[in-house]
């Protein structure tokens, strides 16, 4: 049944349906993985520092445009078969496709591609956006968990993307994601206060914004 609740990172009224339709505003819809698609795209190239291989620059060059065309084109399809490619193997384009797809399957309402996707995802030790593409990847194996009904799994899959985010929006974003698996699913405000009392605490600023959730 379709109920009300309080967004504290908006401060409106959203309407959610189910358990998790649009509590998490559709999964890979949310403006995280959007700002990584279109930084990514416009960038250019992402992450090769310290992880791609020792290719010729030629190639390099060509994994990038096909993986951007993927990326531009939308689609969980076009992601997965960059992943699957067998001339990206190993490469830096195959593990962001991986990422990709997975959060596009699951906006899709894909789950079990969702899952088979991210299993394959390996976080980056280096390079431009890994911080923000590990943490978007924590975010959709803790999206994947809530939509399975394993809220301690998701929790701590969020926990994690707050831990690898090194940006405002991300901690923002998936310590409000915590909060509201213990909130919605389990009805536990006082674990959900800790969470908007910690963005607070880093980010004075939002005090106004969280001030009904924390005192």
């Amino acid at each position: 049944m379709a109920k009300n609740v309080n967004a504290p990172e908006t401060d409106v009224i959203v309407n959610t349906k189910g358990k998790l339709e649009n509590l998490f505003e559709k999964y890979g819809k949310a403006l995280l993985w959007v700002l990584v698609v279109v930084a990514v795209a416009v960038g250019g190239y992402f992450l090769y520092k310290g992880y791609a291989e020792k290719k010729e620059a030629e190639k390099k060059e060509a994994l990038m445009k096909k993986t951007s065309e993927a990326l531009v084109a939308g689609d969980a399809a076009a992601a997965a078969a960059v992943a699957n490619d067998k001339a990206n193997a190993g490469s830096a384009s195959a593990n962001f496709a991986n990422y990709l797809a997975a959060a596009r399957y699951l906006a899709d309402g894909d789950i079990d591609n969702a899952d088979a996707y991210i299993s394959k995802f390996e976080m980056f030790e280096d390079g431009d956006l890994a911080a923000m593409v590990n943490a978007a990847a924590y975010g959709v194996r803790g999206d994947i968990a809530v939509e399975r009904g394993n809220y301690e799994a998701a929790i701590k899959a969020f926990d994690s993307a707050v831990k690898a985010s090194n940006d405002s929006h991300s901690y923002i974003y998936f310590s409000n994601k915590a909060a509201r698996v213990y909130s919605e699913m389990l009805n536990d405000n006082a674990s959900a206060m800790k969470y908007y009392k910690a963005i607070v605490e880093k980010y004075p600023d939002l005090e106004a914004a969280y001030a009904k959730y924390i005192w």
